[in-house]
């Protein structure tokens, strides 16, 4: 069938951010958009293979196999939107701490890992990454075709906005999800109101909202600026 609605595509880390929001921004969409979402199955900022050189190819490759495998053409592609989780990406060294943990945890004035060093070269480069892509407008592939962008960041993560669980054990996430996708279903301009809560939403337009989750602890609270996205 011919694509007749222009495609808003979401580029999210892993399935359950697609569960927990897909059906709450299709019935938030007009009659002539449509929505979608590309599953990366990790996280490109933090990525070793990812670098400052190499993230908008990347984010293209995902975007083009998307199109391939949905039979999307360039001109169908309204908006990209990514969605990060932020993981505490912009703390000082000394707010990497060494414990005995499984996995790395994120508490509300540091990140407790088995690895600390590692920890401190992610979070360079995650930085690193993420300052160059808030600055961007659109990703241009190689014919020179461009794709209007935005990115928008859920802290810690998107438990931690969408639950208040920080720390959320996996086998957790696939039930929160489908309670969260459920409880607005009904309703999903409550989403909206959710977004807006005091105790979630930065103040400020998109570039201030980026410049306050690079201060301090910001990237371990519970912080979110997709709200900016529904205006």
């Amino acid at each position: 069938m011919m694509q007749t609605r222009k495609v808003i595509l979401f580029i999210v880390e892993g399935k359950w951010d697609e569960r927990s929001l897909a059906g709450i921004l299709e019935d938030l969409v007009s009659d002539d958009e449509s929505i979608s979402f590309q599953i990366v199955g990790t996280d490109l900022t933090s990525d070793m293979d990812s670098n400052t050189e190499n993230i908008e190819q990347r984010l293209i490759d995902q975007i083009e196999g998307k199109c391939a495998k949905e039979g999307f053409w360039h001109s169908d592609i309204k908006l990209v939107v990514q969605l990060m989780d932020m993981d505490g990406a912009f703390v000082e060294d000394d707010d990497i701490v060494e414990a005995v943990v499984d996995k790395t945890q994120y508490q509300d004035d540091c990140i407790q890992t088995k690895y600390v060093e590692k920890m401190k070269e992610r979070n360079r480069r995650k930085g690193s990454i993420i300052r160059k892509l808030y600055g961007l407008n659109s990703l241009k592939n190689k014919y020179g075709e461009e794709y209007p962008y935005r990115t928008y960041y859920f802290s810690c993560n998107l438990e931690h906005v969408l639950h208040n669980s920080r720390n959320t054990p996996d086998f957790q996430k696939a039930q929160l999800a489908e309670e969260f996708a459920e409880k607005f279903y009904e309703n999903p301009t409550k989403f909206i109101e959710f977004l807006q809560q005091d105790t979630i939403r930065v103040e400020g337009d998109y570039l201030k909202t980026w410049k306050f989750i690079e201060q301090g602890h910001n990237t371990l609270h519970r912080h979110c600026n997709f709200h900016l996205y529904f205006r």
